[in-house]
C-alpha cells in the first residue's frame, strides 16, 4: 500500500471517528428519551386506572372532593420530575456532543472523501440536535398541559359544593 493511500485512509478514519461518536451520542439520547416517554406513558395509564378506580367507589361529595384534590399534587410532582429527567438527558447529550465537536474543531481541517465538507456535517448534526430538542420540548409541554388540566379539574371540583 502506498504512503499516499495510507495517509488518505488514516485521514478518513480520523474524520470518521467523531462522526461515529456523535452518531452514538445522538442515538443514545434518542433511546433515553424514548425510554423516558414509554415510562411516562405507562405511569400515566397506571395513574389513570388508579384514579378511575378510586373515583368510582361509592362516596359522599366531601370524600369525592377530597379524593379529587389528592390526585392533583402527585400529578404535578410527576410532571416536574419527568421534566427534570428530560432536561437531564438533553443536558447530557449537549455536553457530550459539545466535547466531541470541540475536540474536532481543535484539529486542522481534514478532507473527508465522499462525505462533503465539515460545515455540511456540522449542519446535519445541528439539525438533528434541534429536532431532538424540539421533541423534548413538545413532550415537556404535553406533560405540563396534562398536569395543568388535572390541577384545574381538582380546583374546580373543590369549588363545587
Amino acid at each position: 500500500m502506498s504512503s499516499t493511500l495510507r495517509t488518505a485512509a488514516a485521514s478518513s478514519a480520523a474524520a470518521g471517528n467523531p462522526f461515529l461518536t456523535l452518531s452514538k451520542v445522538y442515538l443514545r439520547s434518542l433511546e433515553d428519551l424514548s425510554s423516558l416517554n414509554l415510562k411516562i406513558a405507562r405511569e400515566a395509564l397506571d395513574d389513570c386506572a388508579s384514579a378511575t378506580q378510586a373515583l368510582s367507589a361509592p362516596m359522599d361529595s366531601k370524600a369525592y372532593t377530597k379524593c379529587l384534590s389528592g390526585l392533583g399534587q402527585p400529578m404535578l410532582n410527576k410532571a416536574v420530575a419527568h421534566s427534570r429527567e428530560i432536561c437531564d438527558v438533553m443536558a447530557s447529550t449537549h455536553k457530550e456532543m459539545t466535547s466531541v465537536i470541540k475536540a474536532q474543531l481543535a484539529q486542522p481541517q481534514m478532507a473527508w472523501p465522499g462525505a462533503g465538507d465539515w460545515n455540511a456535517l456540522q449542519g446535519m448534526f445541528t439539525k438533528g440536535f434541534e429536532q431532538l430538542t424540539a421533541s423534548a420540548t413538545e413532550n415537556f409541554a404535553a406533560v405540563t398541559d396534562a398536569s395543568t388540566k388535572a390541577i384545574a379539574a381538582t380546583t374546580d371540583a373543590k369549588k363545587t359544593p
